[in-house]
């Protein structure tokens, strides 16, 4: 598969080692979900993603991607996300 679309459902969290990447997947469209939480290591599997879609979700934070390995990664989408910036 090259790409797979899990948009428009009801997933709160991307647990690691809960998804496992099907075959050399490139796109993975998690659009249009509830996601808050994005534990570290969710992505270490995804060495081959070139196209992440997170947009339209609770995110407050990308610290998610200090964790993952997604060299690459050409294409981020987190759009319409409620991310909390502190500005000193």
């Amino acid at each position: 598969l090259e790409k797979v679309v899990l948009s428009h459902n009801r997933i709160l969290s991307l647990v690691a080692d809960s998804f496992t990447p099907v075959g050399g997947s490139y796109g993975l469209d998690l659009s249009f979900n509830q996601i808050s939480i994005i534990e570290p290591g969710f992505f270490s599997s995804f060495r081959n993603l070139r196209n992440l879609n997170l947009s339209h979700n609770n995110l407050t934070t990308a610290n998610f991607l200090n964790a993952a390995n997604l060299d690459n990664l050409r294409v981020l989408n987190l759009n319409s996300n409620i991310f909390i910036v502190d500005i000193i």
